[in-house]
């Protein structure tokens, strides 16, 4: 690695983060969540808070690994169904769901990602479609394979009515977990060891990286905050059918978030997030067109892409010295 990796202070800028993240989470669960006046307030922090923790989780194989995912919409699914499977057949809490759902997209994305991992670029991100698309179908199904009425197929599954206080809370409280996990791997080997990997595979592997481990865990890593979100989702909407967990134009969502907000970054899935939830949400209440949202949407992406690769994080680290410290992405370096 370079000289100028070794000199980072990663003990401060860790520490600084992680206090940035606890104060919006106290700003955040210090909202009322049982006045009806808030109650929109309510929904819209819940969907960008949705939208970061999938970006979020994303971030930590397509950002830091480098390895693109377009499938990611199995893992939201396979987090949603469990928690509602579980709920209609033991009667478990929803919210307590969540790490069993979590460790079973984990696993799934470890059966999957062991043989997909070792693909590069586009053959990985076309393998990754193929497993979205046929997770989809197999759980659209999975009733008439078995003759067992499991996730009733494309009818949807119906959770009971659910305190939104109490999603409110859980959801604050993954983000939380979530934003110190990817500053934790960021900041330490592991994260050197995925940035390594994303710059350059085979000379990462000529210096002893456990490239092929790295990449499964982080894989797994990602799954699992992923199928997180899948559960929340369940217990905020309190129905699931297959086309909209696993439909594709989730995983679209999950890649583009990180890519305006920074990919590789820190905050950059923050800030995707709360373009893609929140400023769609309010051009969405002034416009009767549903296609707008996404086309203004699109069209900062195009921007994005053409003039700032960084994103937003980047446009922040380049405005104030300050920024760097929590923007700056560590794929500048080299290895």
């Amino acid at each position: 690695m370079t000289e100028r990796l070794r000199r980072m202070d990663w003990a401060h800028d860790r520490g600084a983060q992680i206090v940035v993240v606890l104060l919006v989470a106290v700003v955040l669960a210090a909202i009322p969540t049982n006045e009806r006046q808030y109650a929109n307030l309510i929904r819209i922090t819940f969907l960008v808070l949705w939208y970061a923790i999938m970006a979020g989780a994303w971030n930590i194989i397509g950002g830091y690994a480098g390895q693109v995912s377009f499938g990611h919409a199995a893992f939201l699914g396979t987090g949603a169904y469990v928690t509602g499977t579980l709920w209609q057949t033991f009667h478990i809490d929803p919210l307590l769901t969540l790490p069993i759902a979590g460790l079973a997209a984990a696993l799934y994305s470890v059966i999957v990602g062991a043989p997909t991992l070792r693909l590069r670029g586009p053959y990985f991100a076309i393998a990754t479609i193929g497993v979205g698309e046929a997770t989809r179908l197999f759980v659209s199904n999975i009733d008439d394979i078995t003759g067992q009425v499991i996730t009733h197929g494309v009818t949807g599954i119906s959770l009971p009515n659910y305190d939104p206080a109490k999603v409110h809370y859980a959801t604050v409280a993954v983000f939380v977990v979530v934003m110190i996990t990817t500053i934790l791997i960021r900041e330490g080997r592991f994260g050197l060891g995925l940035f390594a990997i994303n710059m350059d595979r085979d000379a990462a592997e000529t210096s002893g990286v456990p490239t092929a481990r790295l990449q499964v865990l982080a894989f797994a890593i990602s799954a699992f905050f992923t199928a997180c979100a899948g559960s929340l989702y369940a217990a905020r909407q309190q129905f699931l059918d297959p086309t909209t967990m696993f439909g594709f134009d989730k995983s679209i969502q999950v890649v583009l978030m990180p890519v305006v907000g920074g990919l590789g970054t820190v905050w950059g899935p923050v800030f995707g997030a709360l373009l893609f939830g929140g400023v769609q949400d309010q051009i969405s209440s002034l416009t009767r067109n549903p296609y707008l949202p996404q086309l203004i949407y699109g069209l900062l992406l195009v921007l994005v892409v053409l003039f700032e690769p960084l994103g937003v994080a980047g446009l922040l680290g380049r405005a104030s010295s300050a920024g760097r410290a929590f923007v700056r992405p560590r794929r500048e370096t080299t290895v």
